[in-house]
């Protein structure tokens, strides 16, 4: 019968990564790479800084008024609540009164 010979422990097969081979874990960077309509981190969180500041400039002087009453909610929160109300404080603070409860 013939030697059965056991594998290595090292869990890539072929050519490794970082010679351009289809590797196990390799140290390959994925920087840069994403997948089609992902954002990444920091372009959703510019996306989210231009919203919050189009609605700072919409509603930014009704925020204050809401800000007084619920001072637990963040600027960005209540400035995309004014923004589901169209701007109506009284609705928008109805609203958020009603989710505390």
């Amino acid at each position: 019968m013939a030697e059965v010979q056991s594998r290595s422990q090292n869990p890539t097969r072929g050519r490794g990564g970082g010679r351009g081979g289809r590797g196990g874990f390799g140290a390959r960077s994925t920087t840069g790479r994403r997948a089609n309509g992902d954002k990444t981190t920091e372009s959703a969180a510019l996306d989210d800084d231009n919203d919050v500041a189009q609605l700072r400039q919409l509603h930014g002087e009704k925020l204050g008024l809401i800000k007084e009453l619920f001072a637990d909610w963040s600027d960005a929160d209540i400035l995309y609540a004014l923004k589901e109300t169209d701007g109506d404080v009284e609705l928008t603070a109805t609203r958020i009164a009603d989710a505390k409860t």
